[in-house]
């Protein structure tokens, strides 16, 4: 590191009576060549350097380097940021400037994702602020290290360290990461205790976390009683009515926000349309598509994507066609959008054109692209075609994931191909209920399977985790029908009593024709007249 300073920055801060040298001579050609367009820093020119080390000492420590190392962060050049610290630890200035100096570093490597150094860095500071612990809680959240990060939230808050916006926000966006409402519910008690609640910054990552945790009641109370709301609440407050499925209570969000004169942005219209695909009819989305146009947002790919799923989840095909073509851009949810509409619409041999021309451009397909077109392919039951993309699903190597992987095991069993099936089943680095159902299905289309092979599937995915329900009993007890397996059917009817899935229609229903189809009436009849038993 020393050597670095001495061939570097040390020369051109040590040559005494000369105008101080503008940033980019201060850094080594190959730097520059590595960050070609970074933010431009201006330091003062006009001003010559001291003489001695322990003026230039002070030069850089009260003038030049926060903004070297906001430099540093921008061109994404560690080394820049580490040769400032090396050079600021052989200073050793011991002044009212150590935590803002150490505030700085700390965020320099938790930028740059070094969590280590940036907690050395925070322990070794002989004084620190709340300005020092929300950089490191907020670093940690960054990498997903919320273990971590509510430790230091703990050591503040024991440390009886002031807690101001910015760190209850940090704390609150990772208790809605976790999906943790009751360590979220006792962070809010506290915003309360300390008067914090009417902070919309604050607020607004109440209304966040609530709904991320899926409760969207505790959401909207905190949202109602905000005396001011932003553009930022409000648009989060339509993302979560979109996702609940209460469009009408997004557009009714979206009218306050209106007459609160404040200008709706992409972000508003994107999530606004996408909940007019869900309960909400097309014509309010058709308004909504207008007032884009109006305010000259439909320039947005995102804004354009929504478009194009909401008139494709209506089956308006004509019109999403006209808006996709209309984009001045398209990225993979456009095509994915297009995709979705012909597989859920028809034809479908337009959703494999739209595949073939995906790959002719050379875009990246992600796992949700693949499972589209893996449905084209069951619904037109296209075993070849289904082999191609098994092979470019491989190739891109999403073979192992599981939503791939069931959709695939989906395409083999409604095409009568088992054994494919069970290959890729048994491939999955994560099975899980779907993939087990899917591949149950392909037994119920083969027809080829022996008495003990369902049962020994279903034993050997409970003992590694998988939870069965309602589909995966009604599927297996079809299968003890078929083969008239009391034995099989009396097993599975234990299971699902113990499973508490007995009341349920579509297990009550499988399991009286189990023991109609095997012969035992009575049992069927005590089934179906309401008298539960234990076979």
């Amino acid at each position: 590191m020393d050597t670095l300073l001495s061939n570097s920055l040390l020369p051109a801060l040590y040559v005494p009576q000369r105008p101080f040298p503008p940033l980019k001579n201060t850094i080594s050609k190959s730097s520059s060549i590595r960050n070609p367009k970074p933010k431009s820093l201006h330091f003062s020119t006009n001003s010559t350097l001291p003489a001695s080390p322990q003026e230039a000492q002070h030069s850089l420590l009260f003038n030049e380097w926060p903004q070297l190392l906001k430099f540093s962060i921008g061109s994404k050049n560690l080394m820049l940021g580490q040769a400032i610290h090396a050079f600021l630890l052989k200073c050793r200035c011991q002044t009212d400037t150590d935590t803002f100096q150490g505030n700085n570093l700390v965020n320099l490597y938790s930028k740059f994702k070094r969590l280590d150094d940036a907690h050395r860095v925070f322990d070794e500071m002989p004084e620190r602020n709340t300005i020092t612990w929300t950089t490191l809680m907020k670093g940690y959240s960054e990498v997903g290290d919320y273990a971590s990060l509510f430790r230091i939230a703990g050591d503040m808050f024991q440390g009886e360290e002031k807690f101001n916006e910015h760190t209850c926000s940090v704390i609150l966006e990772a208790c809605g990461s976790l999906e943790e409402s009751r360590r979220g519910e006792q962070v809010h008690g506290f915003v309360v205790k300390s008067g914090l609640q009417d902070n919309v910054f604050v607020a607004t990552s109440l209304v966040s976390m609530y709904s991320r945790s899926d409760c969207l009641g505790n959401a909207e109370k905190v949202f109602s009683d905000m005396d001011y709301k932003d553009i930022q609440c409000l648009n989060y407050m339509i993302l979560e009515y979109g996702r609940a499925g209460l469009g009408e209570k997004a557009i009714g969000v979206f009218i306050d926000l209106l007459s609160s004169g404040i200008d709706p942005n992409d972000y508003t219209f994107t999530n606004l349309i996408s909940a007019c695909s869900g309960d909400v009819g097309v014509h309010e989305g058709q308004q909504l598509h207008g007032l884009a146009l109006k305010y000259g947002i439909m320039c947005e790919t995102s804004v354009g994507n929504a478009v194009i799923t909401m008139y494709g989840k209506h089956g308006m095909i004509e019109e999403a066609e006209t808006m996709f073509h209309a984009l001045d851009e398209r990225n993979l949810i456009s095509w994915t959008a297009v995709l979705s509409m012909y597989v859920k619409n028809g034809p479908v041999y337009k959703a494999l054109d739209v595949f073939l021309k995906v790959l002719d451009l050379g875009i990246h397909c992600d796992s949700s692209f693949l499972c589209t077109i893996l449905d084209a392919c069951s619904e037109c039951r296209n075993l070849e075609l289904g082999r191609q993309i098994h092979a470019c699903v491989t190739k891109l190597g999403y073979y192992s994931g599981v939503h791939v992987g069931t959709a695939l095991i989906d395409i083999y069993a409604k095409c009568g191909n088992f054994q494919s099936a069970r290959r890729v089943f048994d491939g999955l680095s994560g099975k899980n209920t779907a993939s087990l159902n899917a591949v149950l299905a392909g037994f119920m289309e083969s027809h080829i399977h022996v008495k003990d092979d369902p049962i020994v599937l279903f034993n050997q995915s409970r003992y590694a985790g998988i939870i069965p329900d309602s589909i995966t009993f009604s599927r297996l007890l079809s299968l003890s029908a078929e083969e008239a397996c009391l034995v099989m059917g009396k097993s599975l009817h234990s299971y699902a009593i113990k499973a508490g899935l007995e009341a349920n229609s579509t297990v009550g229903n499988a399991i009286i024709t189990m023991y109609a189809k095997c012969g035992s009436i009575e049992e069927a009849f005590q089934m179906f007249n309401g008298r539960r038993f234990c076979p």
